[in-house]
């Protein structure tokens, strides 16, 4: 999910360091689909739906995998249960090329995002999913009538087969790209390669297992397809793609 004030993009609310290495420490128990976190804070009974574990450079140093929160349950003898959306929280603990990870980096304001408790002095949004209400904190006035958008779409366009079409001084902004909060998650393999499926055991480099990352616009078994002096901003995914054979 992006957020936009006058061009302008917003970030989720994102935790402090310590928040973050609950989830490092060894009293924290992981489990195939969940953090079972000891003592947790108060602040745990307000974290909506839509939190995201950012894992920046965790199992490998050029990859940042992203998992989204299930639900949160209160569990026995003072522990929190976090249960993690799968299969994306199985694949990154079964990565190709052994590359697994359950740890999410702890460096300030990075490894968990979209909590609204969290304190923040940079424009910041947050999404209560289930009331489809979206929570601003602006330096924008209200009297300047800012303009707000909310993405929706993730294909700006596409198209099949075509061929020797030229698009000229466009501007191809405002998509959006959902995967990181479904069920499958943003497990990166390298480069925007997503795995979508766990690694067999002994973390075996299987190359057919990954997808490249969609773009917003993209173009298969074409040819002669030609963007002239176009603009690609605000973009939730790739921005241009050519698959299946495209030729110039």
């Amino acid at each position: 999910l992006h957020f936009y004030v006058d061009g302008v993009r917003y970030q989720r609310p994102r935790a402090q360091a310590e928040v973050v290495s609950l989830f490092n420490a060894e009293s924290t128990t992981v489990t195939d689909d969940s953090y079972i976190v000891n003592s947790p804070p108060e602040s745990f009974k307000s974290w909506g739906e839509n939190v995201e574990f950012v894992y920046t450079g965790q199992g490998s140093p050029w990859t940042e995998s992203r998992c989204a929160v299930e639900s949160f349950e209160v569990g026995e003898n003072d522990t929190s249960i976090v249960r993690m959306k799968t299969p994306c929280f199985q694949i990154l603990q079964n990565k190709p090329c052994s590359q697994s990870t359950s740890t999410p980096v702890t460096i300030e304001n990075t490894g968990l995002e979209d909590l609204l408790e969290t304190t923040s002095s940079t424009p910041s949004f947050w999404v209560n999913v289930s009331t489809n209400t979206v929570y601003v904190k602006s330096t924008v006035s209200p009297e300047s009538d800012p303009v707000a958008i909310v993405p929706d779409l993730e294909t700006l366009v596409s198209g099949s087969d075509v061929h020797n079409v030229t698009f000229k001084n466009l501007r191809f902004s405002y998509a959006t790209y959902d995967r990181p909060t479904s069920d499958l998650g943003f497990v990166e393999q390298q480069s925007g390669a997503l795995v979508s499926s766990p690694a067999p055991p002994g973390g075996s480099c299987d190359n057919t297992a990954w997808v490249p990352m969609p773009s917003n616009v993209r173009f298969s078994n074409s040819s002669g397809v030609a963007l002239v002096g176009c603009v690609f901003s605000s973009l939730g995914a790739g921005a241009l793609q050519f698959t299946g054979g495209g030729q110039d």
